[in-house]
């Protein structure tokens, strides 16, 4: 095997003076995390954040999941709804659903955008169907005017799972701002970052940012009239909307990192952009290498670059093209993602999900993951698309 040239990034950028400077400033003052009310860099962390997506609310929390699983016990889902997610994404999206009681129901995949779209979600519809958590999958906008014309007739709560698309634009608008919830991640690998984990819940709902805070944290609540401060106690603890909360907070530190990175953001996508439409320039003419599509009204914001590979024509399979790059040129390509049907946790339930999700079959049969990140450099671009090409001619004999 060839020296790894290559390794598939497990950070998204790095770190500067910047965020140094924040980080310092925030651990000299009075307060790291939440008590009874917000601290400050949380505060002006989701408010910046509110006003950057275009919504009214933002809630800053420990990752995507936990926003994921509020905004499902914010809908109210419960044992007997059915609730429409992709085949294809992440884990946390069916998770988030199952962990509040709900059923997950897989749903197929545009073979182009990657993404749910009206019709694959009119064809998973029931009766007990409560809501959509609709992925912009690797950075892709879905079309969200067809969805939500679909979920407003169907009285459908719509889930935006913003993982991979922070500040991605759908039309005249931010994803995050447009279904009744916005989920969105800042793990160490996506398009911004805080210190490894974290996440954003938001809404354009008053008494869904009323009940976030006291769901967030425990429960807390004031009491309305005290006699002094600690009387009768200094805080009341409460089920919200019947639910035992929780404790999904971000960190002061976390929140002052978010701050500056959120600065960043649009820059950060700009780079995965070009860098992103360097690599499909490069392998378009290869016969059978799908780039990613890119329709008019989302801009792409690249979290993930996908690739289809079909090598059916000379006998190779996708493992073969990802083996070959790796053991020949040093170059990692990974398999995002298993439909999440395949996972042990759903393959327990009767239904034959493979038969009902055949594009996600065949775009997991062909799919390769390449990095997009902000740390590659023109050289490592020009090297990609040489081991790519070369691995194909090889493949083809």
């Amino acid at each position: 095997m060839n020296k790894l040239r290559l390794p598939y990034p497990e950070i998204s950028n790095r770190y500067g003076l910047e965020e140094l400077a924040a980080i310092i400033e925030t651990l000299q003052s009075d307060t790291l995390a939440t008590g009874v009310g917000t601290p400050p860099q949380i505060d002006a962390f989701q408010k910046e954040f509110a006003e950057f997506i275009g919504v009214k609310h933002a809630f800053a929390v420990c990752n995507c999941t936990a926003a994921l699983e509020l905004a499902g016990e914010l809908i109210g889902i419960g044992p007997s709804d059915e609730i429409i997610v992709p085949a294809i994404t992440f884990i946390s999206t069916a998770l988030a659903v199952s962990r509040v009681g709900g059923k997950p129901v897989f749903a197929d995949i545009d073979p182009r955008t990657l993404n749910l779209t009206r019709e694959t979600i009119e064809a998973a519809l029931t009766a007990r169907t409560k809501a959509i958590y609709v992925v912009h999958f690797s950075g892709l906008p879905a079309d969200m005017d067809p969805i939500m014309n679909l979920a407003r007739q169907h009285d459908l709560a719509v889930v935006e799972d913003c993982a991979h698309a922070p500040r991605a634009h759908y039309k005249d608008r931010y994803v995050g701002s447009i279904g009744d919830f916005g989920c969105f991640s800042f793990h160490t690998v996506k398009n911004m970052t805080t210190l490894g984990e974290g996440g954003m819940i938001t809404t354009n709902n008053d008494q869904d940012a009323y009940d976030i805070p006291r769901l967030r944290w425990v429960g807390t609540t004031l009491y309305e009239q005290q006699e002094r401060y600690w009387l009768p106690f200094l805080y009341d603890v409460q089920r919200v909307r019947g639910v035992v909360p929780h404790n999904f907070n971000m960190s002061e530190v976390q929140a002052a990192v978010g701050r500056v990175q959120l600065r960043k953001v649009d820059q950060l996508n700009q780079q995965r952009r070009a860098i992103a439409h360097k690599l499909s320039a490069g392998l378009k003419d290869i016969d059978c290498l799908t780039v990613p599509y890119e329709p008019e009204g989302g801009e792409h914001v690249y979290h993930l670059y996908q690739l289809l590979f079909d090598g059916s024509e000379f006998g190779a399979t996708v493992d073969d093209f990802i083996a070959m790059a790796y053991n020949d040129f040093g170059v990692q390509i990974v398999p995002h993602y298993l439909p999440i049907y395949r996972f042990s946790m759903y393959r327990d339930g009767e239904e034959d999900w493979a038969a009902r999700c055949p594009v996600a079959e065949e775009v997991y049969r062909q799919m390769a993951t390449m990095s997009a990140s902000c740390l590659l450099t023109d050289e490592d671009i020009e090297y990609v698309v040489e081991a790519v090409t070369k691995t194909v001619n090889k493949l083809e004999g």
